[in-house]
């Protein structure tokens, strides 16, 4: 079993795997220091340094547009964490969500 299979695991929200049959399975990415493996609703990241991470919603639809873990960002060092915001007068709540990036700085 690897750490992403281990991750999988303990986020079901997450869904099958996507690549089931389609040759797609997990394997390294194009910048040969980690892997990935794509499921329903995420993916799941993993190299030796930052350890295996989901990353879902809008920041893995922007993500790749930034180019992925060869972007400034890097890989995830922590799961995808969803803030509730409050409403206030003329606006509406959502939910903003927010994951920690190995090359992005910190405050």
């Amino acid at each position: 079993m690897t750490a992403i299979d281990e991750k999988w695991g303990q986020i079901p929200w997450i869904g099958a795997p996507v690549d089931v049959g389609a040759g797609s399975q997990e394997g390294p990415n194009p910048d040969g220091r980690g892997s990935s493996r794509d499921f329903e609703g995420g993916s799941i990241y993993w190299t030796p340094n930052t350890g295996a991470h989901e990353v879902h919603g809008d920041i893995r639809d922007l993500w790749p547009r930034m180019g992925w873990e060869c972007s400034f960002l890097r890989y995830p060092v922590s799961d995808e964490m969803g803030h509730r915001t409050t409403a206030t007068t003329g606006s509406k709540a959502g939910t903003q969500s927010a994951v920690r990036m190995a090359g992005a700085p910190t405050a």
